[in-house]
């Protein structure tokens, strides 16, 4: 008998050993138990192909048994390093042929996207994007458009992204290349509504936003680091409240335009935590545009107060009768005026707040008088000094906020029908005609690029972009991860050594400098070579905030000019980084 038949007979054996007249008894109610347990058992085993992202020739097999397996992703990577040589410190995963890619952070979230998809093959990248053309992911409810071509997106972000384009009314959910994970909705992205107000959207720093002011200072004066550390030494007695409760009225213009909650009011003209900073800048090319050489950025919002405005609104306790977040304005009128007019309030004190912190720096940066006021001083001259202060402001815009607009945008000439909706922007920047340039800060060892945003038919007058651009350079990782991966960059706070031998320090901050420890006495100074200096006094920021926390503000604005959004027009460097002091 030959093998082939010698396999046969065996098999044939077997199969006829199985046909008993025993299992002629097994009831139809039996065999279906039976079958659910071996469909139940294949679910859980996949057949998956693995390959390189880069060259796809190199692929190998592998069967992952979920019910043995701790951890599918542990499991892929492994073999990918074995079998596909392939270094997977900084893996992505692409699921094909979509070419969706996976959340790697996630192992449910992996074992749900190789269930619906038998026999997957799996694409491993070394950090690379997605080699060939993603489909786009189908979204129930808006259009959705991401910007980012050349930068990276985190997976979790487009997630939000799309569940976001699924809430009642969204017409239009755009992406910008700054686009980063919310604690459920994405920042860096524009949302537009028909009917409806979604407050969450924005989230909880309504009004929060940049504004540029000119400055007297001569470039020469920031030139090298030990000038720009006297600079930063001027820059004491930021913190705290700003005067008397009559003043602070004063400079917004009437009691009714306070908050009414103390602690709110008093933060007015402080600039408050995380990414909020006020920076001054020297303009490295177009100087015509910001009408001089140094300047002062201002990032902050409303304090606190627009928080405490989302809370009335919205919970994140389902259950909490009337805060679902959403708001119809056709069904609940009442409750969309009050929440605009709660919101406007927010974004008219955030303006005041940006504006007094400009008057604060102006007082140190260009003493001598001009800009002096004292407890005390009449409500009117006050006013004529939020005048003055006006007057050296070039650039003013909000970037967590809400407005009702005409929508599609065309020129003034089109004869489109127009209906309205509300344009949500959360972490955006607006691309109206009425605001001709804005400023795109990447960290603060990285130049802010001055943007000139594009109204054209090209861009279908900003309905291609949903009228907006990216604030920023986005974050390229959380502020958890951004405080444990950079903590051992900087010396600690408090040492006062300014040797940097044998730390990990990366080139890039500002140019080829480094940014090191230095300005003594624990005060959490940090300087950079070419003459930049940081002051922050609570070394957790620092660490949270280093600029490899942030992603590559060119690569951004290289995807905002490919798309037509704007045009770069201008540069500024960082000299001074103001944070907190603790004094």
């Amino acid at each position: 008998m030959s093998n082939e038949q010698r396999s046969k007979h065996k098999y044939t054996q077997r199969s006829r050993s199985l046909i008993t007249p025993q299992a002629t008894l097994y009831s139809s109610q039996s065999i279906a138990s039976q079958y659910f347990r071996f469909h139940k058992l294949l679910m859980t085993i996949h057949r998956l192909t693995l390959a390189r992202n880069s060259n796809r020739n190199t692929r190998t097999i592998l069967v992952l048994n979920t019910t043995t397996t701790t951890s599918p992703l542990a499991t892929i990577l492994t073999t990918a390093r074995t079998k596909l040589r392939a270094r997977t410190k900084t893996a992505r995963l692409f699921l094909l042929p979509t070419g969706q890619e996976l959340d790697v952070t996630d192992n449910q979230s992996l074992l749900s996207a190789l269930a619906s998809t038998p026999d997957a093959t799996l694409l491993i990248s070394e950090g690379e994007d997605f080699v060939g053309v993603a489909s786009p992911t189908p979204v129930v409810g808006g259009v959705v458009t991401n910007l980012a071509r050349n930068t990276y997106t985190d997976p979790q972000a487009i997630r939000q992204l799309n569940n976001s384009a699924a809430l009642p009314g969204i017409t239009m959910t755009v992406g910008q290349p700054d686009l980063h994970p919310g604690t459920k909705f994405p920042i860096g992205a524009v949302f537009v509504s028909k009917e409806w107000l979604h407050p969450p959207l924005i989230g909880s720093d309504i009004g929060c936003g940049m504004s540029y002011y000119r400055l007297s200072l001569p470039r020469t004066s920031l030139e090298r680091k030990a000038a720009c550390q006297r600079v930063a030494e001027t820059l004491r007695g930021l913190e705290g409240p700003w005067l008397g409760t009559k003043e602070r009225n004063a400079w917004l213009g009437g009691e009714e335009n306070a908050t009414g909650i103390e602690k709110f009011d008093q933060a007015l003209g402080t600039i408050g935590a995380g990414n909020h900073f006020a920076e001054v800048q020297t303009v490295e090319e177009g100087v015509e545009i910001a009408g001089g050489e140094v300047v002062l950025l201002v990032h902050s919002g409303s304090r606190g107060f627009g928080g405490e405005v989302l809370g009335r609104f919205y919970s994140h306790d389902a259950e909490e009768e009337g805060k679902s977040g959403r708001i119809n304005v056709v069904e609940e009128p009442e409750k969309a005026k009050e929440y605009l007019e709660l919101h406007d309030k927010a974004c008219n004190w955030a303006h005041a707040n940006r504006d007094l912190i400009a008057l604060r720096f102006l007082q140190r940066l260009e003493p001598g008088g001009e800009w002096d006021c004292a407890e005390g001083y009449a409500p009117e001259d006050i006013k004529l000094l939020r005048g003055k202060v006006a007057g050296r402001k070039w650039v003013d815009i909000h970037h967590n906020n809400v407005v009702k607009s005409l929508w599609p945008p065309h020129a003034d000439d089109g004869d489109e029908e127009q209906i309205e909706v509300y344009i949500h922007r959360k972490g955006a920047a607006p691309t109206t005609p009425s605001n001709p340039l804005l400023p795109l800060p990447g960290s603060r060892g990285t130049p802010t690029l001055l943007l000139k945003p594009l109204f054209n038919p090209e861009n279908g007058y900003g309905r291609n972009h949903a009228l907006s651009a990216a604030h920023g350079a986005g974050r390229a990782m959380s502020r958890a991860k951004a405080g444990e991966k950079f903590k051992g960059w900087y010396e600690k706070a408090g040492g006062g050594k300014k040797s940097t031998k044998g730390e990990k320090m990366k080139k890039g901050d500002r140019g080829d400098a480094d940014f090191m420890a230095g300005g003594g006495g624990g005060k959490g100074k940090k300087r950079v070579e070419d003459g930049g200096w940081l002051v922050c006094d609570e070394k957790e920021l620092v660490w949270e905030e280093a600029p490899d926390a942030y992603k590559d503000v060119e690569t951004v604005a290289k995807d905002l000019v490919e798309a037509g959004v704007v045009d770069v027009v201008g540069r500024c460097i960082p000299r001074v980084t103001y944070k907190v002091r603790k004094e």
